[in-house]
């Protein structure tokens, strides 16, 4: 069983928006910061700990759980597979 297995991550989802031809950065609905930490904590995990998990700094998590930093797709990604249960 995979150390992330158990809790299934139900990340809201985000948009790309594209004005004049330009791709701008993404909005990312709101309820992420709050989805992120609350399983974070149903996990009884640390900062350092989901940091370590995710290969980011435990000041970025930090950033993304208080809505300070917009989280990079790859950074959405590690957390999907930690988050995500092995299907059997």
């Amino acid at each position: 069983m995979r150390a992330g297995a158990g809790v299934e991550a139900k990340w809201p989802r985000s948009a790309v928006v594209y004005l004049g031809g330009d791709m701008v950065r993404p909005i990312v609905d709101p309820r992420f910061a709050e989805t992120l930490r609350r399983l974070r904590l149903q996990r009884g995990l640390s900062l350092r700990g989901l940091a370590a998990r995710a290969y980011q700094g435990k000041s970025t998590i930090h950033d993304l759980e208080t809505g300070r930093k917009q989280p990079l797709p790859d950074v959405v990604k590690r957390l999907d597979e930690f988050y995500r249960p092995v299907a059997n």
